[in-house]
Order: C-alpha cells, then structure tokens, then sequence
C-alpha cells in the first residue's frame, strides 16, 4: 500500500476515509471514534472488520485488529453503507450495542454516540496499513513506525510534526520499556495522556538516538491507496 498524507484544515464531522486508487475504485472506510476503531470491508470475505485500533482507544475494551463487525442495536449490518446508516440514524447520546465476533466467540461493546461535530481547525489522524501492513504513527516525533524483521523501525516521516527520527530508525524503547513490536508499542505508548512525556530510544548504524516530546492530539487526515 501507498500512503498519502492529507491535511484537514476545515471542520469535519463523522471522518469516512477513502481507500482509493487500483482496479477496484474507492472503498469506504470508516472511523467510530467512540470505540476508537476504524472498520472496512475485508477484500477476500467481504466481511466488516476491524483494520485499525487507534492510539486513543480505551484499553478497556475487548475488541481487536482483525475482528468482525456484525451488528448495531441488534441489526445485522453486512456492508458499509448499512454500518453508516445505521451508526448515523442513532441519536447523539443514546447507547449504541455493537456486535462482533472472534473466531466463535461473539460480545458486545457499546458506546454513548457523540456528537459528531468537531471544533473549525481541528484534524485528526488515521493510520490505515501502509508499507509492509500494520503501522503506527507517533505524530510528536513526526514519524510512522512499522515492522520488520522483528524490530520496530521507522518506516516513513510525516509531512506535518517535528521529526526527530529517520527513516530506517530502529525503536529500541519507549519511557524506559523495550519494544521489539507494535503491539509493545502500543501497550506503553496507547495509556499515555495527552500532554504526558514520551521519550524513546532508537538505534541509528548503531548508534544510539534518544528524543524527548510530549503526547500531542493527532493531527491531520490520511488517505490510503494500493500500490505496485
């Protein structure tokens, strides 16, 4: 996959990210931000799926990458314009039941819906795959993390953010825990509050790259699209 990377300047209410590009045309992809996930339609199956757990997502809740989404409010949603017309017909501040299932195991999660509006100027940032699968971003140090090898390493820098690593980068540590994967990351890094202090460790042709920043709100919007 081919990532780009699209600022959001203007007010934007429930995100629908554009997977786009290829023989395929464009393929909805869409953010509910109460559960901190972003679903899609999983191309083999045609099954609605998680593709992305966000930073932000409370680790409280059971639901993982990879899981599928059934139901809303006990009715069967088997595409993507059922999930939004479904998710969009529920009142800001009542409860919504989301169903899904892991391999045979099914359960719910529920949210109170919010409302969708969000303040003029304000951005958000979605991450969904990129180069070599499932990626994370780290928007205070300017820098989108994947895997290889077994090792976390800095697979691209952003255009917006102040990096402080490069591309190749291999994420020794975050706050003083190691981490040889995303999901380490994530464990260390998804708990944090914004305006806490993240400081990670990274390894340059062996040298050591130490850089200090403080959490900050995602900023920005990504649009995905396959690539050779």
């Amino acid at each position: 996959m081919v990532v780009s990377i699209l600022g959001a300047s203007q007010a934007i209410g429930q995100m629908v990210v554009r997977h786009v590009g290829g023989e395929e045309g464009d393929v909805d992809i869409m953010l509910l931000t109460e559960l901190g996930i972003v679903v899609g339609m999983d191309e083999g199956t045609s099954d609605l799926k998680v593709m992305v757990l966000l930073p932000d997502a409370d680790p409280k809740l059971e639901i993982k990458k990879d899981d599928l989404l059934l139901m809303i409010n006990g009715k069967r949603v088997k595409d993507m314009a059922a999930l939004r017309a479904a998710y969009e017909s529920a009142p800001v501040g009542d409860e919504v039941k989301v169903g899904f299932r892991r391999g045979d195991r099914r359960f719910l999660s529920s949210f109170a819906k919010k409302d969708p509006e969000m303040p003029q100027g304000a951005r958000r940032m979605v991450m969904i795959g990129g180069p070599g699968g499932d990626m994370q971003p780290l928007h205070e140090f300017g820098v989108v993390l994947g895997e290889r090898e077994g090792q976390v390493v800095v697979m691209m820098q952003l255009p917006m953010g102040d990096s402080a690593l490069a591309e190749d980068d291999v994420l020794a540590s975050i706050n003083g825990t190691a981490v040889a994967s995303l999901d380490e990351l994530r464990g260390v890094y998804a708990p944090l509050a914004i305006g806490d202090g993240v400081e990670v460790i990274a390894l340059r042709d062996g040298k050591e790259i130490r850089a200090s920043r403080t959490k900050a709100e995602p900023q920005g919007q990504i649009r995905i699209r396959k690539g050779p």
